[in-house]
């Protein structure tokens, strides 16, 4: 079932509000397609584009997607398994600057996306609905596992909206 607001912290609610659908492997797969529509439809050269000195590139942006998907589903695992200590956050700005996302078409990226996106939704199809309740702490703001699956799905779409604002309005 969709996450009450209560499940997340606030800092969260944009992205659940962004989530399509009421059931996490539903959100999943829906946004899995979305996600590979959007990317596709862009040339080499807008994936190289970045709006400003400084910001990241439309490719930085998807592979951060890429690998905020994969701590979120880390924590998902670890919280459905019993972890009860806190997790760790992570410096989104140290992993784009090493992530070299530039260097990579995206194709290749939303190669790696699909793969990523498979293994989480067939990680979420392991989930009982016990462990979907489960809660947790992962950069300092709790959230169910459940709530985890709407968050990477809301995050991606928060992210195109960013990249058609500011990114394709040239």
């Amino acid at each position: 079932m969709r996450p009450e607001l209560t499940e997340l912290e606030e800092y969260y609610h944009p992205y659940l509000a962004l989530a399509q659908g009421n059931d996490a492997i539903e959100v999943l797969e829906n946004n899995l397609e979305e996600v590979v529509s959007f990317y596709e439809s862009l040339s080499e050269e807008q994936g190289d584009y970045a709006y400003q000195e400084g910001k990241w590139t439309v490719k930085d942006v998807l592979q951060h997607s890429i690998d905020t998907e994969r701590i979120f589903t880390c924590r998902a695992l670890s919280f459905a398994r019993g972890e009860t200590q806190s997790l760790p956050g992570f410096d989104q700005g140290e992993f784009a600057i090493h992530a070299h996302a530039i260097s990579r078409s995206i194709h290749d990226l939303l190669e790696e996306f699909s793969a990523v996106r498979e293994s989480t939704i067939q990680l979420y199809y392991s989930f009982t609905p016990e462990m979907l309740a489960r809660k947790g702490v992962g950069g300092n703001n709790q959230v169910t596992v459940n709530g985890y699956a709407f968050i990477i799905a809301g995050h991606y779409n928060h992210h195109i909206q960013v990249v058609k604002e500011k990114y394709l309005k040239q």
